[in-house]
């Protein structure tokens, strides 16, 4: 017994204990600073992307807003390849780069306080809130062989119409009466005919709508090319005893 205690804790095994465990500590720091840096290069490249795609404009509405090729896609994929997390901070710097792109349109708002509604509006949370696209990937609803897909159709349409609902706040709140006073000379203008949020709806609609559509097509297939760690490796196949004797 006394032996067996004076081998387990001789110094030369304690130094090995803690090595190993340096070791292993080392090793997950490193793996964590891999994967941070793999974080940082693939979301400037995929904010980039979603940037240039948003000045491809293939339909803009006549008060604000505007129907893009895949510019919400990059942020999405963002968000299911590297969590919520990272999904929302890549989405937010992204919001910022909207809102500085889109600061010609704060000139028709007349008070601060709209100006700030606006940018936090139509801005700040429209564009932030695609930060939880990849919030259902990797759960056990979505673990299934075909799983993932599903969850990034959901998480992009639950995001998407979530900015939608944003828009139509930002419509009724701040723009709307603006619109009424330039139009209140014109009846029979569109601002004129439907109630604020009928109207708010009917307008975003009319541009989010396509933009979801083709959102919905695009995810999964991207997510499709990208390896989530969830594929399980094939076994090998096992050696009978006769081949492993030979």
């Amino acid at each position: 017994m006394i032996n067996y205690l004076l081998n387990k804790f001789h110094p030369e095994t304690i130094f090995g204990w803690n090595f190993i465990f340096m070791q292993k500590k080392g090793s997950e720091k490193m793996k964590e600073q891999n994967l941070r840096l793999r974080f940082l290069a693939e979301g400037a490249a995929l904010i980039a992307l979603a940037t240039v795609l948003s000045i491809i404009i293939i339909y803009k509405a006549p008060y604000g807003g505007s129907l893009t090729l895949f510019s919400m896609v990059p942020i999405i994929m963002i968000s299911v390849r590297h969590g919520v997390k990272n999904g929302l901070f890549a989405a937010f710097v992204y919001s910022i780069i909207q809102l500085l792109l889109g600061l010609s349109n704060f000139s028709y708002i007349p008070s601060w306080q709209g100006i700030a509604a606006s940018a936090l509006f139509d801005y700040i949370f429209a564009f932030t809130v695609l930060g939880f696209a990849g919030m259902f990937v990797r759960t056990k609803a979505f673990s299934g062989k075909y799983g993932i897909y599903g969850a990034v159709a959901l998480g992009s349409a639950i995001t998407v119409i979530a900015r939608t609902v944003i828009h139509m706040f930002a419509s009724v709140f701040i723009w709307r009466s603006l619109w009424l006073e330039w139009y209140a000379d014109d009846p029979t203008n569109i601002v004129n005919k439907f109630s604020p949020w009928v109207f708010a709806l009917i307008y975003n609609i009319s541009y989010m709508l396509p933009e979801l559509i083709l959102t919905l097509v695009a995810t999964p297939v991207v997510a499709s090319l990208y390896d989530f760690g969830m594929k399980k490796k094939k076994k090998e196949p096992e050696k009978n005893d006769e081949q492993a004797q030979n």
